[in-house]
């Protein structure tokens, strides 16, 4: 029986050193200390249709995913520079998704789903980036759980994502498709770590959003990030009041794309 045990053991070693079983993860969301591989930049694109979305389709395929907000939401009318902007985007194989704020789960549920009806009807998306959700606990999760449903309900990519910009409860993972876990300046990133339960779940489901970034310090942002378990990246020198309104300088963003590429 021993010498059953020993054969089973070693042959499970074998399988984890070949890649075939898991390995232990680490509390960073991450099998044995390997960083995460095929991370996309998701850019908040809070400016004008014009160069800066040219430049961030053209860097497509590394980066995946962009937000249009023409008035803190979808504005009064559609915006025919933005309905242009997203089709080309769109060609460019970029998930676009609408910006609605939702006041930590307090804004009227109907009035967040009139604004994505708005998006969907004017511009034709692919999902919807759920703002300011950041509530200190699972009281909450119905509401965020009826408005990816609603999203979903939409067909298509249908696209969810939440912004709590810190740690959420585990409880909120099953209310979106992508959780921004981190949304802060760079001197915040280097000591923040994400929740522990992060690391049941793929790299894919979380993105961290990191300014105030010196260009000395990009490389050590973008490695923080994957050992973070985070599959969505993007890094900036910008800052506060909205550090999401333009785009890096050339050599910077050039920089960038070569290293979450990596």
């Amino acid at each position: 029986m021993k010498l059953i045990l020993r054969l089973f053991l070693a042959l499970l070693a074998a399988l984890v050193f070949a890649g075939l079983v898991a390995g232990p993860v680490s509390p960073q969301g991450l099998a044995a200390g390997v960083p995460v591989t095929g991370q996309k930049m998701a850019i908040p694109t809070y400016f004008y249709p014009g160069p800066g979305w040219t430049r961030a389709e053209k860097g497509a395929p590394t980066v995946g995913l962009v937000i249009i907000n023409p008035n803190s939401g979808p504005g009064a009318s559609k915006d025919p520079a933005y309905a242009a902007e997203v089709t080309r985007a769109r060609a460019r194989g970029l998930v676009v998704l609408g910006y609605v704020y939702t006041s930590n789960g307090l804004r009227a549920g109907a009035v967040v789903k009139s604004e994505v009806d708005k998006y969907y009807l004017w511009y034709g998306l692919d999902g919807i980036f759920f703002d300011e959700a950041d509530p200190s606990d699972c009281s909450k999760q119905a509401y965020y759980k009826n408005l990816y449903n609603y999203v979903k309900a939409k067909g298509g990519v249908a696209r969810v994502v939440i912004n709590p910009g810190t740690n959420l409860p585990e409880c909120y993972i099953s209310t979106t498709d992508i959780m921004l876990n981190f949304e802060g300046g760079y001197n915040a990133y280097v000591t923040w770590r994400p929740s522990a339960w992060v690391a049941k779940y793929p790299a894919k489901r979380f993105w961290q959003l990191v300014y105030a970034t010196p260009q000395g310090n990009i490389a050590q942002a973008v490695a923080m990030s994957k050992n973070r378990n985070a599959g969505w990246v993007y890094v900036t020198p910008d800052v506060l009041a909205n550090p999401w309104d333009t785009l890096p300088l050339l050599s910077y963003w050039n920089s960038e794309l070569s290293l979450v590429r990596q």
